[in-house]
């Protein structure tokens, strides 16, 4: 498997460290921590808009959880959260409209197929109507998004090609280890901040792993 989305929860794998099944891989599971921290990044970035739409999937395994998380901790500083779900492509157009009705000052996008497919749409729109977002994805800064921290899914797909070539060799799946995200990249895209009117911190821009000029 690549980027599976919580494995043990789902029952693929009865644990992380030893699968004892006929499946291993590498698992793109989102923590609270991760969340965390793209709220605090979007909030120091754009510190005089406190009104954040989350854009998140209710279909998506375990994304509810984390969308009250982040909305926790929007409030333990002072901002206000707004719930923009989608469960499929179809209502995305409407769901980024009603941001927009909103007056959201910023967004923060879940991670979810849905979006990742629709990633350009989303860049699209938001920079169209001058609304910066923070995407969970570093390809997504790469192409237009104004930030984004995460592990890069390039890398991630990379990974499962050293297990393919174990288990070709004769090692059981059952005895590898499921691979965690071990990396995370915080990405500014400076060119969207200039289209967007903002100016990014200079404590943020030293800290990113990747400045687009």
């Amino acid at each position: 498997m690549a980027i599976a989305r919580d494995p043990l929860d789902n029952g693929y794998v009865k644990s992380l460290a030893r699968p004892e099944a006929n499946i291993t891989g590498v698992s793109n599971t989102v923590s609270t921590e991760i969340i965390g921290k793209r709220m605090q990044l979007l909030g120091e970035m754009l510190p005089d808009r406190p009104v954040i739409g989350l854009i998140w999937n209710p279909k998506s395994e375990g994304l509810a959880g984390l969308v009250a998380f982040a909305e926790q901790v929007a409030k333990s500083v002072g901002n206000q959260t707004i719930s923009l779900p989608l469960q499929g492509p179809e209502e995305l157009q409407g769901v980024l409209e009603k941001a927009v009705e909103d007056h959201v000052g910023a967004l923060l996008v879940m991670p979810d197929p849905v979006e990742f497919d629709h990633r350009r749409e989303i860049i699209d729109f938001t920079v169209a109507n001058r609304i910066p977002a923070m995407h969970p994805y570093p390809e997504e800064a790469e192409e237009g998004a104004l930030a984004a921290y995460g592990s890069s899914l390039s890398d991630e797909y990379r990974r499962p090609a050293y297990y393919v070539d174990k288990i070709l060799k004769g090692v059981a799946p059952a005895d590898l280890p499921v691979l965690q995200p071990t990396k995370f990249e915080f990405v500014i895209n400076l060119k969207t901040a200039k289209t967007l009117d903002l100016t990014v911190p200079p404590g943020l821009l030293a800290i990113a792993d990747e400045v687009i000029e």
